[in-house]
């Protein structure tokens, strides 16, 4: 395949890639302002203000919730694919815990996580977007959209006859758009501000997981 026919995002084509003329954090950045962040940013502007939307609510979550097994993948350098290499192999469930995790550690970080945020189960998140949503269409009981848009990203329901957790979907965009942005400046600088201890190792372990995943997922030797 021709590199400078494929595109990776608008403007951006695996030539760029090939030629060193973007780099790679960079290409990950434009896809996830493209793929993700800007249809959610639409998603969000048509429903802005209009309490009560759960369509639009719903189309941001599935769309969010593919973030974390993605995400997961970079931050482990491992592959979630269920014919991979067994040495380099991780379960889509632990790698969209992982994921999830560096959210979560993100947001207690800044002062937006909720402080019962340390008990949500991961994998239960897991198991409501992959089984209840991706395959069923359904919510499970212990997850549901705040259509009000006025909870934090994770919060404990606190009605009596409810009970479980609520997911803001307007909210959560901002969560991840702020961490990817943050995230990724972490492998530009290699710094790594909301992790405590061994900033500088951290950062460069960090980084090389990234451009293990990167290389995997843009295989250049396939353009020419």
């Amino acid at each position: 395949m021709r590199a400078d026919l494929i595109y990776i995002a608008p403007g951006l084509t695996f030539a760029d890639l090939r030629d060193g003329t973007i780099t790679k954090p960079e290409v990950l950045r434009a896809e996830l302002n493209e793929w993700l962040f800007r249809p959610l940013h639409v998603l969000g502007q048509a429903s802005a203000g209009n309490f009560g939307d759960m369509g639009c609510g719903m189309a941001m979550l599935l769309l969010e919730l593919t973030f974390f097994e993605h995400h997961g993948q970079y931050i482990t350098g491992k592959d979630s694919n269920i014919n991979a290499d067994p040495r380099v192999k991780i379960s889509s469930t632990d790698a969209f815990i992982a994921g999830f995790n560096a959210l979560r550690q993100y947001l207690g970080a800044i002062g937006r996580g909720t402080p019962d945020l340390a008990s949500l189960d991961a994998k239960s998140l897991y198991k409501f977007g992959r089984c209840g949503l991706f395959h069923s269409f359904n919510l499970r009981w212990e997850f549901l959209v705040d259509a009000r848009q006025l909870s934090a990203s994770f919060e404990r329901n606190s009605h009596p006859d409810v009970g479980g957790w609520l997911i803001n979907p307007w909210r959560l965009h901002e969560d991840l758009e702020s961490y990817a942005s943050s995230y990724i400046d972490a492998l530009v600088t290699l710094s790594h501000p909301w992790h405590q201890p061994g900033h500088a190792m951290y950062a460069a372990d960090l980084r090389q997981s990234f451009l293990t995943t990167f290389d995997r997922i843009h295989p250049l030797a396939l353009y020419t």
